[in-house]
């Protein structure tokens, strides 16, 4: 004899708004390229029209849009389309180390270290010539900083972006420059704590992970990167000890 159906309770659900589907509508039409960046969308009167509703209703939809990262709305300039960006990324980020833990600025720095030795290894594989000579044109400006911590700072940031770039892989690049731009306090802070011999030694790294990348070899590459954050994660470990208020790591 066939099993009964089991009864499983039925969860009410609430309708979308028509802001909220207009919206979702927007969306589809630019991620199907129906609206390039920087194109502006049709006015509030004119979309009100077409989908017959009020103009709030389409002006709550443009909020929803910019909130979302997708649009960028400017009194008397109207709706615009925003080119993709990480910026909603750095504001999670952000948002996570403003708690003060310690773990969750670790954790942010191992994922930063993963994602970099993957991204030298793409690098070298994918660079074109001109990124090799941008990548050589930055260490000879990190090259004349070396006594000058926060500036080299600067120019590493470059380097890294720019080999994230290199990898030619977008969610690589996204995700590593807005750990990088997250970070950016943090690596000036360790910098300006080492000695000029000990900056040149880091630079060499620098150096060793461009000459891996030139030779188009991945796996040289990834390892250079990592020997350079091996330091840079012992750095950091002890900056993190010898500063009492991030010590306040939670359970999650």
């Amino acid at each position: 004899m066939p099993e009964k159906d089991k009864e499983v309770p039925v969860r009410s659900l609430e309708k979308q708004t028509m802001s909220v589907q207009i919206a979702e509508n927007i969306i589809e039409d630019i991620c199907a390229g129906n609206y390039e960046p920087g194109a502006s969308l049709p006015s509030e009167q004119s979309l009100a029209s077409q989908y017959g509703v009020s103009r709030p209703v389409v002006r709550e939809a443009f909020k929803f849009l910019s909130a979302q990262g997708f649009v960028s709305i400017a009194n008397g300039k109207g709706t615009t389309i925003k080119a993709v960006n990480d910026e909603l990324l750095r504001v999670f980020m952000r948002r996570v180390l403003a708690e003060g833990q310690q773990s969750n600025l670790k954790d942010l720095f191992e994922l930063r270290i993963s994602l970099e030795k993957v991204s030298a290894s793409y690098a070298a594989v994918h660079r074109t010539e001109k990124e090799v000579e941008q990548l050589d044109a930055i260490l000879q400006e990190m090259e004349r900083y070396l006594d000058k911590p926060a500036i080299y700072s600067e120019f590493d940031i470059k380097f890294h972006v720019l080999i994230a770039e290199a990898s030619h892989n977008i969610f690589m690049f996204h995700l590593i420059s807005s750990i990088r731009e997250t970070l950016v306090s943090l690596g000036s802070r360790m910098r300006q704590q080492l000695p000029e011999e000990k900056l040149s030694i880091i630079h060499a790294y620098h150096i060793s992970i461009f000459k891996k990348i030139k030779l188009q070899d991945a796996a040289g590459a990834a390892k250079a990167m990592e020997a350079h954050f091996q330091t840079a994660m012992e750095r950091l470990d002890k900056m993190l000890k010898a500063d009492p208020r991030r010590d306040k790591a939670k359970k999650i």
